[in-house]
């Protein structure tokens, strides 16, 4: 079993290092020339600090950074520049909000992703504490947008949002009005479409690049395969005499089924989910005990009839092979419900059992996001873990079918 683990482990590690998602784009050098490239696209939730990059499809993967690139683009849906702004550190968390009014800046170098190109141009920043939006007039220096929430007092949050000035200050046009500024939120949307009013009202000249935003989407699956497992019953010896010894419970194959429902986030390309997957599976087996002691000799046999609910619950990472074809990893932690009392002994007392919670990984295949098919292993767990001197140590692994209906 632990062959078995160790197996699963390195082809997991092996398909993630292996997969390639490279899209057609150019970078742009510090000498202002465009190179055209193959860029690896990872939908970056934050702002990028790093990227690869092939000129070859099939070539070895660049590394290029801040101080070697000063822009990339992919397609014509993702552009980021390279520029040193004045950021603000300012937590929006109720518990983190400052007293101060004022912005508080920090200077970065940083991409910065291009929302919107034209007489005025858009930017965004985003971490995990925070985002902002950024502007320029007629290509010139990248300057900040500012809002924040802060406390006026004790009982009072309060709002600077000393953007919708820079607005009506920068931004003026026939149909940008002071009271149309007063609705405009400090959001992707309500930005992008002020910005491109402006161009479209100043020269015409506007382009977007806003990919089309991941929705998070719910699957539901049944799920049916079958297990293969086996149990040894350890045993202190030397404790109690009287008490048993060893067994070791033959290899059967016992069937499974659930109910599987997922939640794929919406970010990094649909790439991963959550999901949660009751499941029934059951486990039979006898084994023959023979103890030789110094005065007799001790024999016995005993019976196991598992029957448990797991709940695993666990992550997903998705592969794309292409538009039908996509691998999956999975990881877990599962929580088993037991369904069977105890393993019968012959001659002596039964033993309670107890299972706990156990791990899986699991490897598999997803076709027309309709079928998938899977392998899993389970890390051991002792199924006697009421007890000091016992350990059930049951060992399984499987392969599990899955239609999903919704």
């Amino acid at each position: 079993m632990k062959s078995t683990i160790t197996l699963f482990l390195f082809l997991s590690t092996f398909i993630l290092s292996a997969q390639v998602n490279y899209e057609k784009g150019y970078i742009i050098d510090y000498t202002g020339k465009k190179i055209d490239c193959y860029i690896k696209n990872v939908d970056w939730s934050n702002n990028p600090s790093d990227i690869q990059y092939r000129l070859e499809e099939n070539s070895e993967a660049i590394t290029a950074n801040q101080s070697t690139i000063k822009a990339f683009q992919i397609g014509s849906t993702l552009k980021y520049v390279i520029a040193t702004v004045e950021v603000d550190q300012s937590l929006s968390q109720i518990s983190k909000l400052s007293r101060s009014f004022g912005p508080n800046f920090q200077t970065e170098t940083t991409f910065l992703r291009e929302l919107v190109a034209g007489d005025a141009s858009l930017y965004f920043y985003q971490n995990s504490n925070f985002r902002r939006f950024f502007y320029s007039i007629d290509n010139s220096e990248i300057l900040p947008l500012v809002y924040k929430k802060y406390k006026l007092n004790n009982s009072t949050i309060s709002e600077n949002a000393t953007y919708k000035k820079t607005l009506f200050d920068n931004l003026k046009c026939e149909n940008i009005t002071a009271n149309s500024l007063r609705n405009v939120k400090y959001s992707q949307d309500d930005l992008v479409d002020l910005f491109s009013d402006y161009n479209v009202c100043k020269s015409g000249d506007n382009f977007v690049y806003q990919d089309k935003p991941s929705n998070g989407k719910l699957n539901v699956r049944t799920k049916l395969g079958v297990s293969f497992n086996q149990l040894e019953v350890k045993f202190d010896s030397g404790i109690i005499v009287e008490d048993l010894q060893s067994a070791t419970f033959s290899e059967e194959i016992g069937p499974r089924f659930g109910l599987e429902v997922e939640y794929v986030l919406p970010f990094n390309k649909n790439k991963w989910s959550i999901f949660l997957e009751p499941t029934f599976l059951s486990y039979s087996s006898t084994a023959d005990i023979r103890i030789e002691r110094q005065v007799s000799t001790f024999e016995d046999t005993a019976t196991i009839d598992y029957k448990v609910i797991e709940l695993p619950l666990g992550f997903r990472h998705y592969m794309y092979l292409n538009d039908n074809s996509k691998l999956f990893i999975n990881a877990a932690v599962v929580v088993s419900f037991d369904l069977s009392d105890d393993i019968e002994y012959r001659e002596t007392n039964d033993l309670i059992i107890s299972s706990g919670t156990t791990l899986l990984i699991g490897l598999g295949y997803d076709f027309n996001d309709r079928f998938s098919l899977e392998g899993r292993v389970y890390s051991n767990k002792d199924i006697l873990s009421d007890y000091a001197s016992y350990n059930g140590d049951l060992s399984s692994y499987g392969f599990v079918l899955g239609y999903r209906f919704l």
